[in-house]
């Protein structure tokens, strides 16, 4: 009895198999898709507070006024490194709070409560009017932030302006940096592949930004610089194209001379 299938049917199924095995192959041969980054979201918190036996407006009373972020992410690890970072930052500057100090990674110690802070510094000026009932000065604290992320990190920006009494006010600004894939916070180190390079680079900048020659001694110019060794700042950040060098006020230079704020091209870390 002759066969059913005509010859080159046979070879069109065999050619068929080995098509559709191939394809079979080079579909599970590709490489596993890399796991998606966590999703970093915030909202804007505020604490304010204030005397409560102060009858004035608000601006002629002694204030501490903090608007700050307060994290959330899929990664609740990442959001509690973020939220103690900045809450740390917030509560020193203040001044005063009865929280023992923790890693940022630390989940069993309370956060940082601002508010306490707040509290405890109003307490302070109580005292110190008391004392010095004739002293007309109110102390003021004013804080805010801003949230950049750039590719895996999230950079906080962390700024106070604050008044507690002396010659003058002073401001700060403390940059937290956080990278999402290993939910912890990083330096500058831990984002380029050369630090001596990229000091180099900084160095230069600086240099320019101030206008100082290249062979210049820096302590010659009112700098804080030993042996003209040039140094970075202890805060560094990011923007979508930058990255910001920010020596604050004292930390480089006499208070007259403010604070120093240096932006790099972002490649400079890539």
């Amino acid at each position: 009895m002759s066969s059913p299938f005509h010859p080159h049917a046979w070879t069109s199924v065999i050619v068929l198999a080995i098509v559709c095995t191939s394809c079979e192959l080079e579909r599970t041969s590709h490489p596993a898709a890399e796991p998606a980054q966590p999703v970093v979201t915030y909202r804007d918190s505020v604490v304010l507070e204030r005397p409560h036996d102060c009858t004035e407006p608000v601006s002629e009373c002694s204030t501490v006024d903090v608007r700050f972020p307060v994290f959330s992410s899929s990664n609740a690890k990442l959001a509690r490194v973020l939220n103690r970072a900045v809450r740390d930052f917030f509560v020193d500057v203040i001044g005063g709070t009865a929280v023992v100090a923790a890693s940022p990674a630390d989940s069993t110690t309370p956060m940082p409560s601002i508010v306490d802070a707040a509290r405890l510094l109003l307490a302070d000026y109580s005292d110190f009017t008391e004392k010095f009932p004739n002293v007309p000065q109110t102390w003021t604290v004013h804080g805010t932030s801003k949230v950049t992320t750039v590719d895996s990190l999230v950079c906080v920006e962390l700024y106070v302006d604050a008044y507690t009494g002396g010659a003058h006010g002073n401001t700060t600004t403390h940059y937290v940096v956080a990278d999402t894939r290993t939910s912890k916070l990083v330096r500058i180190q831990d984002m380029v592949s050369n630090l001596a390079t990229f000091t180099k680079v900084a160095e230069e900048a600086f240099r320019k930004h101030v206008g100082i020659g290249p062979t210049d001694d820096l302590s010659e110019h009112d700098y804080f610089i030993e042996d003209s060794t040039f140094a970075l700042p202890e805060n560094i950040g990011l923007t979508a194209d930058s990255v910001i060098l920010y020596y604050n006020t004292y930390e480089i230079a006499p208070y007259v001379m403010g604070p120093t704020r240096v932006m790099l091209p972002r490649t400079v870390i890539q």
